[in-house]
C-alpha cells in the first residue's frame, strides 16, 4: 500500500521476501502484509522468528505463498 496504489503509473511488485531469525518483544501484529488484488504480494517466508507480545491478529490481504517455519507468536507455535 503506497501513495497512488494500483491507479498509479507503476504496478507495485513485491515477491520473494525472506525474513530469518527475527526477535520482537512487542508489536501491533506479528505479520501484516497487504497487497493489491491486481498485484498480490507473493512468496514470503518467515523462518525462526519470535513475536513475544503481538496485540492484534495477523493481517494477510492479497498474499500468495506465505511460509511460516519455526515461528512463535505470543508463546504459541504457528
Amino acid at each position: 500500500m503506497y501513495e497512488e496504489g494500483p491507479n498509479g503509473p507503476f504496478k507495485p511488485v513485491v515477491r520473494d521476501v525472506q525474513v530469518y531469525d527475527l526477535q520482537v518483544r512487542k508489536c501491533r501484529s506479528a505479520v501484516s502484509i497487504r497487497g493489491y488484488k491486481e498485484s498480490p504480494v507473493s512468496d514470503v517466508g518467515l523462518l525462526r522468528c519470535t513475536f513475544e507480545q503481538a496485540a492484534q491478529p495477523n493481517v494477510l490481504e492479497n498474499v500468495e505463498g506465505v511460509v511460516l517455519r519455526d515461528v512463535t507468536i505470543n508463546g504459541k507455535a504457528v
